[in-house]
């Protein structure tokens, strides 16, 4: 159907050039034939192309299918737009000036309104020739009235390929639309010649789907059931196969396959070693002065964290804060007068963070993931949030895509913890390796330009 769409906006298109080229070579504006002529052809060769193309590029071209008439308009100014581009681009690289600049802001106006009645009225030409008399599909509905009629709007825009609903099977009846129980539906199927029998909800009554799975065989009736598990666990839910057994589960997890934990692991390894062996002697060195100049004590500071399925461990860092805290759980805000002044740079540049490449090392982080809170912290989100468990389903990482966008700092508003939870989650259904060094070439340059929540 949408390759007929397309192949009818190329004729048409063309149609109209020629149309309006032959009347101005009838009044002697252009002349069409002789060896010095514009190649005219050529032009309208890449005017199709440009309309055709824009099709492919449209987002919504189910309803460009559909003859959505409000999108007509648009549709017709992107083609026209992008066909118009085409042919600017190739003018200005050929440098042909033989085209007729009337012809060319003539054909503009025309071309357009020969798109927008195609967008308007194509579809549903091709959808009549198609679809009528015996290649219309005849709908059969069986499901209650509330979710029948989550379908509404599928049907009516599917109606454009011939779907045709012929009423609703249901045990407590509330329309007209009703044709009797479901007891009923093989004296339906036979009164009303049904070719399609759409289930509308999977929890039915007792045997139903077995004899309507009979049914529909015995008659060479296509059988199909509307997934209505994301309504019963009130989530999106992905269909999951292992080992020969199907399940459901609420988001898909590319770290649960072993060969995607093993690169993982790899690259932890990889990046994790060169830094602790060469980097670490020098920043510990470097730490080292800037403490016993500014602020006397031991290098690092340690502290429990909760890391991966909100197991505890213990995190490495340079201490950037004064010997004397009295919170150690406070959050770090802006300006805090606990961190000394060389304290705020090391943080600025996450300098303070290096140590945490030998807890790469020991296993209990990774390079990249959702950053390890405290586990007071984890509680007190927990309460605000109800999928901030999801984060601690991977190893914390030292960096991760959160931090990448910005969401660094103190998280003092739920807001704040949705917009880092929403990232980290996102994170963990779509972690691919070249995600993560992606995530790493990002890091380097917030290190270089720090954003402003940096603390």
């Amino acid at each position: 159907m949408y390759l007929l769409c397309v192949y009818g906006h190329l004729l048409l298109s063309q149609a109209c050039f020629w149309m309006l080229a032959g009347v101005f070579h009838l009044s002697g504006i252009i002349t069409l034939v002789g060896s010095e002529t514009p190649p005219h052809f050529l032009y309208s060769e890449i005017l199709s192309i440009g309309v055709v193309w824009a099709m492919t590029f449209i987002r919504e071209r189910n309803q460009l299918i559909t003859s959505d008439s409000r999108l007509a308009h648009h549709f017709a100014l992107k083609q026209v737009a992008t066909a118009y581009a085409l042919l600017f681009l190739y003018l200005a690289a050929t440098k042909d000036t033989g085209i007729s600049r009337l012809l060319m802001f003539s054909l503009l106006p025309a071309l357009y309104l020969t798109l927008l009645v195609a967008n308007t009225w194509l579809p549903g030409f091709i959808s009549r020739q198609m679809f009528r008399g015996e290649r219309a599909e005849r709908i059969l509905l069986a499901g209650s009235s509330a979710s029948a009629r989550r379908l509404d709007q599928w049907l009516q825009r599917k109606g454009l390929v011939g779907y045709q609903s012929i009423g609703r099977l249901d045990d407590y009846p509330t329309g007209p639309e009703v044709l009797g129980p479901l007891a009923d539906l093989e004296a339906v199927v036979l009164r009303h010649r049904v070719t399609q029998l759409i289930v509308t909800e999977l929890v039915m009554p007792t045997g139903f789907l077995a004899e309507a799975t009979g049914i529909c065989e015995r008659h060479g009736i296509r059988l199909l059931a509307v997934s209505d598990v994301d309504d019963q666990f009130h989530h999106p839910v992905m269909l999951l196969e292992d080992d020969g057994v199907r399940f459901f589960t609420l988001r898909d997890e590319p770290l649960e396959n072993p060969l995607n934990r093993i690169f993982k692991r790899a690259f932890d390894i990889a990046l994790a070693t060169p830094v602790t062996v060469l980097i670490l002697p020098i920043t510990h060195l470097l730490v080292w002065g800037l403490q016993r100049w500014q602020s006397p004590g031991p290098v690092y500071f340690t502290q429990t964290r909760a890391g991966m399925k909100n197991r505890p461990f213990t995190i490495y860092k340079y201490r950037s804060m004064r010997l004397d805290n009295p919170d150690e759980t406070r959050q770090a805000t802006i300006n805090d007068d606990r961190v000394f002044p060389a304290g705020r740079w090391l943080r600025k540049l996450s300098l303070d963070e290096l140590p945490q490449f030998y807890n790469v090392l020991r296993g209990d982080m990774s390079v990249v993931g959702p950053r390890p809170h405290m586990i007071q912290h984890n509680a007190l989100f927990a309460q605000a949030l109800k999928n901030y468990q999801v984060r601690t389903i991977a190893k914390p990482g030292i960096t991760g895509l959160a931090q990448v966008r910005g969401l660094r700092g103190e998280t003092s508003t739920p807001e704040a913890i949705a917009a880092r939870v929403t990232a980290d989650v996102e994170y963990l259904e779509n972690w691919s390796f070249a995600g993560d060094c992606l995530i790493v070439l990002r890091t380097f340059l917030h290190i270089a330009s720090p954003p402003k929540r940096a603390v």
